[in-house]
């Protein structure tokens, strides 16, 4: 029998399987475009995080082991979401319980709070682990293309155009490029704002390197941010986290001016094997003139609430 435990704050031992989970499920497709994780991170991250509600995520145990985790939550506009992570080395059998009694949860979660409508549901890579998953439980569902995997091949330094000047980003910035964040991307449905606490947490834990661009007067109208990491497959590279720039600056030539130039410094480190991004649904021209070459797609699928598995579910509260 899956059990499905709620109500989890983070800050106990659990954690550690938490987090070996989650490794566990990234290790599954492209491993070299993921990091490892640690407690520490989801502990900051996650369960301290302003928008964090208990209620909304779901542990899933067989026999007292964790086997999965899911996220059913409400974003910004409305917009219904799911996440979740199987283990992957469980028996099929197992696995497909624990998918069909996380969409059971979620529908129930929904239901219980009068959320109507159709869920978007996170797959990560098309033809991946968890998109194989969820095809074989759901019956019906559009395949909705929201971002891409994209690895650089050559490119060419662009420079800012005239009345803009990028520079080395800091700490001191954070306030400035959350407002920037929120304004280039509040127009998608994926769109969570990124408050500022959680955004210093972020930078003061991930600690990426960040280059901001500003208008002549000095104020920041954009930003690009990237890591060099090691992958789940031992590789060490390059990603460009986050590229964004306020709409009205933005088809003037800054988003290439910031991007190149963060290219060009991470090229400076030899031992980095490839520089990649993940591009917005629709980008993917805008990125490719650059130099960027599709890899892979990242997808959600798309099904109405009334249409997930409505089975009988085990639930208890964690305390």
């Amino acid at each position: 029998m899956i059990i499905v435990a709620t109500g989890y704050k983070g800050s106990t031992r659990l954690d550690e399987k938490i987090v070996e989970l989650l490794n566990k499920c990234n290790m599954m497709d492209e491993a070299w475009s993921h990091r490892r994780v640690s407690v520490e991170e989801i502990r900051r991250l996650w369960f301290a995080a302003s928008w964090y509600d208990p209620s909304e995520f779901g542990l899933l145990f067989y026999s007292n082991r964790l086997v999965g985790y899911c996220w059913a939550m409400k974003r910004n506009e409305g917009i219904p979401w799911l996440g979740l992570c199987v283990d992957p080395m469980l028996p099929d059998t197992i696995k497909y319980n624990v998918v069909e009694t996380s969409l059971s949860w979620t529908r129930w979660g929904f239901d219980s709070k009068g959320i109507r409508g159709k869920v978007h549901i996170g797959v990560g890579y098309e033809h991946g682990y968890t998109h194989y998953l969820l095809k074989k439980i759901l019956s019906s569902y559009l395949e909705k293309h929201v971002a891409t995997l994209m690895i650089l091949g050559r490119i060419e330094r662009k420079h800012p155009p005239p009345g803009y000047r990028l520079r080395e980003g800091g700490l001191e910035d954070v306030k400035a490029i959350v407002r920037v964040y929120n304004e280039a991307f509040r127009k998608y449905e994926w769109f969570m704002e990124w408050k500022l606490e959680d955004a210093k947490k972020w930078y003061e834990t991930r600690k990426p390197k960040i280059i901001v661009a500003e208008t002549s007067n000095g104020e920041i109208i954009g930003y690009v941010d990237a890591e060099i990491r090691i992958g789940l497959d031992g590789s060490e590279n390059a990603y460009l986290l986050t590229l964004a720039v306020k709409p009205e600056h933005q088809r003037r030539g800054v988003g290439r001016a910031l991007l190149t130039a963060m290219a060009y410094e991470l090229q400076k480190t030899n031992r980095v094997k490839r520089i990649f991004l993940d591009s917005v649904e629709g980008l993917e021209p805008f990125y490719g003139k650059l130099g960027f070459n599709v890899k892979r797609r990242t997808l959600t699928l798309v099904t109405p609430i009334s249409s997930l598995p409505k089975n009988p579910i085990t639930m208890v509260k964690y305390y």
